[in-house]
């Protein structure tokens, strides 16, 4: 039952012979501790124990937990050149993000490479990080590695809009090439020339009547009402 005293646990599993399920104690004993070096030494004794066991599971248990300290071992060192106590605990995606947050881009990559984060997710965690950090350049500049980025631009887009700076998503949603998309982001923005003109290309005329719904500058409605009268085919 959860409510056994777990030395006398660890105990009969020793007596059974079961090195992993006293492994997987030890794990939970691991991470009720806050102190590093505690926490290591318990997560090794448990990936010893996963070792000794031929079952296939507990390998990839054996596994998991090599890779949990060395994850382990990053933070630590994240921590010392960061001078943040912001990595205890965190989950490797949050790791990898935190360390485009906090201009360790070279860290941030070869953890990623090293505990093959897919290119999907790194792409999001770089755009989030970077965002986050306000190095606005360095987002520039991975937009453009390649023609499209794998995630597309409104990741880009969404994470300006997170840190309020719309000068720069709007770079990025005039790269969306769904128009219909391109219209909400504006909207979201408060961008409401741009979001109509963006419905225009869509041939929505229910969005760009929408959009005109939201508008209460008189310079934004006569342009909107312009777009409108020039836009009868649609």
């Amino acid at each position: 039952s959860k409510h056994q005293d777990p030395q006398l646990l660890r105990q009969l599993y020793q007596a059974l012979d079961q090195p992993q399920e006293v492994a997987c104690l030890g794990i939970l004993d691991a991470y009720k501790v806050q102190d590093n070096v505690r926490r290591r030494r318990g997560l090794e004794q448990a990936a010893a124990l996963f070792a000794q066991s031929k079952d296939e599971g507990a390998k990839a248990m054996g596994k998991t937990t090599e890779e949990q300290l060395r994850l382990l071992e990053v933070q630590e060192e994240l921590e010392k050149a960061t001078g943040r106590a912001v990595f205890a605990d965190a989950s490797l995606s949050e790791t990898v993000r935190l360390c485009f947050v906090l201009n360790q881009h070279k860290r941030g990559h070869r953890l990623a490479k090293d505990m093959k984060v897919s290119d999907k997710l790194f792409w999001w965690l770089r755009v989030s990080g970077l965002a986050e950090g306000h190095e606005w350049g360095e987002l520039e500049k991975l937009s453009k590695e390649k023609k499209v980025p794998p995630i597309g631009f409104e990741p880009f887009v969404e994470a300006c809009i997170r840190e309020s700076r719309n000068d720069e998503a709007l770079k990025y949603a005039a790269k969306v090439t769904d128009m219909t998309r391109r219209a909400e982001l504006c909207v979201r923005m408060g961008m409401l020339r741009e979001a109509a003109e963006a419905a225009v290309q869509a041939r929505d005329r229910d969005l760009l009547q929408s959009i005109k719904g939201k508008a209460t500058a008189p310079g934004d409605v006569a342009f909107i009402d312009n777009l409108m009268a020039q836009s009868t085919s649609f």
